[in-house]
């Protein structure tokens, strides 16, 4: 088409174009061929009339293409099967998804397919459905009841994220992976039955699940993902299964109901915020032998009272225990190397800590606003001491520094 513009635009008299007899234009049958007048047309004019003719056919094509409709869905048709593409937005109360269309079954719920129905309230698919896209019900925000049948066995990202009135739903068998952010933001979800068979569950699949009080995490779950239950605050009862080895960033952030926390051994990796703002945790027991634990990783932990840092972790990061506001004891073993920047800032009730030798660095404000600090004694390795190291430390009347300083 290109082309054709260039060599018409040039000509000194336009030449005759015939669209019909273009591949892409062959159902443009009744189109009129236009010839224009044979005189000198200045370039202008002849690309807009060379534009007019394309937005005509443009028009033509549009009036010759048929939308696949049944009811109220629409769908598109592969030849064998049948996937539903688009739900009249007007459509509410109760909907049913027809099993077969044309007599071909309906074996998918296409991408965004019922995305922010505003009026439906309960949803049911057919057994043969096998295929849930992704952002398939995104936003649902009135949708009280969902029909997942077991034949399902994929389910796509985001596919109920924002279905805000959803109180329960249950995963087919045949799932083997929940994808990232699947039941994100579905703040009235307070049961979800997990399948024996999955085997990962994706960043955010949980996030902001409000009601979210319990959940069964299956043997074969190796990594608790970033974020996964960010923000589920009334999550209480939770047991992680017994082959993780990585906790991920933010996944428990401000779940709020913790009361205590028992890591499995197989725990190595607790990355940066994992438990945050996990304001009703009072009890820890660290795995044996972590390798990582990352910054800001108990911050805001605000009902801990005590802490046994196991031997092997050598540096206590950044924030790590910062804003654990009751917190009266922890021990921290030979081994730690370094301290780092706000480790405790913000623990108001830590009277007392006993730092090793092996102690060689302490980042800046690291005991900032230990307001209930009396003394400590510094390790006598350390070669510097950090601005803001003892500031609000309003009741500290003696701190012992090493010769090394």
């Amino acid at each position: 088409m290109k082309t054709l513009q260039k060599s018409y635009l040039k000509s000194e008299e336009p030449a005759n174009v015939d669209f019909r007899k273009l591949p892409q234009m062959k159902f443009l049958k009744s189109l009129p061929i236009v010839t224009p007048p044979k005189t000198r047309w200045s370039p202008k004019i002849c690309g807009m009339l060379f534009r007019l003719k394309l937005l005509i056919a443009f028009v033509c094509l549009l009036g010759n293409a048929k939308a696949d409709i049944f009811g109220i869905f629409t769908y598109s048709d592969n030849g064998s099967d049948i996937t539903i593409t688009d739900c009249d937005q007007f459509a509410g109360g109760t909907i049913n998804v027809p099993a077969t269309i044309v007599g071909k079954p309906v074996v998918a719920i296409g991408n965004s397919a019922f995305s922010f129905l505003q009026s439906a309230v309960v949803l049911n698919l057919p057994a043969s459905v096998k295929t849930i896209d992704s952002e398939a019900f995104l936003g649902c925000g009135v949708l009280t009841t969902i029909s997942i049948p077991s034949s399902v066995t994929t389910i796509g990202r985001r596919a109920f994220a924002g279905c805000n009135r959803l109180p329960s739903v249950s995963i087919p068998p045949g799932i083997t992976v929940i994808r990232d952010g699947t039941f994100e933001d579905c703040y009235a979800l307070s049961g979800i039955t997990i399948p024996s068979g999955v085997t990962s569950i994706e960043h955010h699949a949980f996030s902001n699940c409000r009601e979210l009080t319990s959940v069964t995490m299956p043997a074969g779950i190796t990594l608790i993902a970033p974020y996964v239950f960010s923000g589920c605050h009334k999550l209480q009862n939770f047991t992680i299964p017994s082959n993780v080895t990585t906790i991920g960033e933010y996944a428990f952030d401000a779940c709020r109901s913790f009361s205590s926390l028992t890591m499995p051994t197989s725990v190595t990796n607790i990355e940066r915020y994992a438990f945050s703002g996990c304001s009703g945790l009072t009890s820890l027991n660290f795995p044996p032998a972590p390798t990582i634990v990352g910054v800001g990783a108990f911050s805001g932990c605000s009902g801990l009272v005590s802490v046994n840092i196991p031997v092997g972790i050598t540096n206590i990061q950044a924030a790590m225990f910062s804003q654990c506001s009751n917190l009266l004891n922890i021990t921290i073993p030979s081994g730690v190397t370094s301290i780092g920047s706000s480790a405790f800032w913000g623990c108001s009730k830590l009277e007392s800590i006993s730092l090793p030798n092996t102690v060689t660095s302490i980042g800046l404000s690291a005991f900032q606003n230990c307001s209930s600090l009396a003394g400590i004694t510094l390790p006598s390795n350390l070669t510097r001491i950090e601005h803001y190291l003892f500031s609000g430390c309003t009741l500290l009347t003696t701190v012992n520094i090493p010769s090394s300083v």
